[in-house]
């Protein structure tokens, strides 16, 4: 059983990194622009639906990489909101 937990976790993880890469590649573009609701709205359900399940079920490669996407949405809701110039 712990083999497939790995498998999984390392999976999810992988899938993660992923859409962490295409966020962060999107958060370096100046073009780039999400609105500050959909953002906020990840900020704020992030620790209780993401960050919470995968420490709860011991999923340490997700959960750090989760960790990733969380900050990056904090960086997308502070730089690529419509407002900025």
């Amino acid at each position: 059983m712990m083999e497939i937990k790995f498998l999984a976790d390392t999976l999810l993880a992988v899938g993660s990194l992923i859409g962490l890469g295409s966020k962060l590649y999107a958060l370096n573009d100046s073009s780039t622009v999400w609105s500050r609701k959909s953002s906020g709205v990840n900020i704020a359900t992030y620790p209780v639906t993401a960050l919470l399940p995968m420490y709860l079920l011991d999923l340490w490669f997700s959960l750090s990489v989760s960790v990733l996407n969380f900050l990056t949405w904090i960086g997308i809701f502070l730089y690529r909101h419509p407002g900025r110039k």
